[in-house]
C-alpha cells in the first residue's frame, strides 16, 4: 500500500506481539534489503515468484519459535532449580560443603563458615575439606576415599569425624545457641498445644459420648500431652515403630485398664488384645513374663 509497507508492519509486529514469526512476502527484494529486514527483526522472506518456498518457510518458522519457548521453558525452570537447591544448601541447618574429587571445597553454607570460623572466601577454591578433620580422624578420612572411589555411584556408609575449630571457639557457641533454640522450640510447642488444641478437646468431652468415644477421646489426650512433653523423647521415639492399635492399646493399658476393658473399649476381642499385648512386649524388648507391662510403660513417662 502506499502510505504503508513491510517496514511499518514488522515494526508494528515487533513493538505488539516479539514472538510472532514474521516473514516477508515480496515481489523484489534485494539482497541488502532482505538482510537489513532480518537485522531488524524478520523472521524470513520469499519471493513472490517462488511462493512453493512459503510453506515450509512458515513451518520452519513455527518450529524456531517453539523451540525457543521450550528452551526459555527449560532455562527457567533450570534457574527455579537453583534457586530452590540453594536456599535448601543455605538453609538446610547442617554445616555443608560441596567438595571436587581432589577434596577442594568449592561451596560452603554459612553453618559451615559458622562451625570452622574462616569466611567463604577463605574456605571455597583455597581449602580442603580434610584441613578440617581433626588430626587423629584422617586415618578415617583415608578409608572413605578408598571406599568411595573416583567413580562410585554408591552412597558410604556414615562416618563421625571430628571437626576443628580454629577461630574463637565458635563451635561451643554455636552448639549453646543450637540448645537454646531446641529448649524454644520445646516450649512453643509445649504452650500452642495447651492453648490451642488441649481446650477445644475439652469441649469435645460430654455426657452424650458413648465409652468408645470417649476412650478415643482420652487416648488423643493423652497422646497431645505426650508430644507436648520434652521429657518424652524416648517414649514418642519407642512409639515410631508401633500400629495404631497397638498405641491405642499401649495407652489403655498404661492407665490400668484390664484386657476385657480393652476388649470392651475398643470393641475388639479378647484374643486381639492379648495378641497386641504380645506384640508390644517384644517390640520394647521385654523379654521377662515378671515385668508388668503398665510398670513398664509409665516408668517411660518418669
Amino acid at each position: 500500500m502506499p502510505s504503508f509497507d513491510g517496514l511499518a508492519a514488522l515494526k508494528i509486529s515487533r513493538d505488539k506481539c516479539p514472538d510472532v514469526p514474521f516473514i516477508f512476502v515480496s515481489g523484489a527484494l534485494g539482497k541488502e534489503m532482505a538482510i537489513d529486514l532480518l537485522k531488524k527483526g524478520a523472521t524470513d522472506y520469499v519471493l513472490k515468484n517462488r511462493l512453493s518456498r512459503l510453506e515450509p518457510a512458515v513451518s520452519r518458522a513455527l518450529h524456531e519459535v517453539e523451540e525457543r519457548r521450550e528452551r526459555e521453558r527449560a532455562e527457567h525452570a533450570l534457574t527455579e532449580s537453583e534457586v530452590r537447591y540453594r536456599t535448601i544448601f543455605e538453609n538446610t541447618g547442617t554445616a555443608t560443603v560441596i567438595v571436587e574429587e581432589d577434596a577442594t571445597i568449592v561451596l560452603a553454607n554459612r553453618q559451615f563458615e559458622g562451625l570452622t570460623g574462616f569466611s567463604r572466601s577463605e574456605i571455597e577454591g583455597n581449602k580442603k575439606w580434610t584441613e578440617f578433620v581433626f588430626e587423629d580422624d584422617l586415618p578415617k578420612v583415608k578409608v572413605l576415599t578408598r571406599a568411595g572411589g573416583k567413580h562410585s555411584r554408591t552412597p558410604s556408609d556414615g562416618y563421625d569425624f571430628r571437626i576443628t575449630n580454629n577461630r574463637n571457639g565458635v563451635l561451643n557457641v554455636l552448639l549453646k545457641h543450637r540448645e537454646e533454640d531446641k529448649a524454644t522450640l520445646e516450649e512453643q510447642v509445649l504452650a500452642n498445644v495447651k492453648k490451642l488444641v488441649l481446650p477445644y478437646l475439652e469441649k469435645l468431652k460430654g455426657p452424650r459420648l458413648d465409652s468408645s468415644q470417649r476412650v478415643h477421646i482420652e487416648i488423643i489426650d493423652a497422646h497431645l500431652n505426650d508430644i507436648a512433653s520434652p521429657l518424652l523423647r524416648n517414649l514418642s521415639s519407642a512409639y515410631l515403630s508401633l500400629t495404631p492399635r497397638e498405641i491405642e492399646v499401649a495407652t489403655l493399658v498404661k492407665e490400668g485398664k484390664t484386657t476385657k476393658e480393652i476388649n470392651r473399649l475398643l470393641n475388639i476381642s479378647t484374643t486381639a488384645v492379648d495378641f497386641h499385648r504380645k506384640n508390644l512386649r517384644s517390640k520394647f524388648g521385654i523379654k521377662s513374663k515378671k515385668t508388668n507391662l503398665r510398670s513398664f510403660f509409665t516408668s517411660l513417662y518418669s
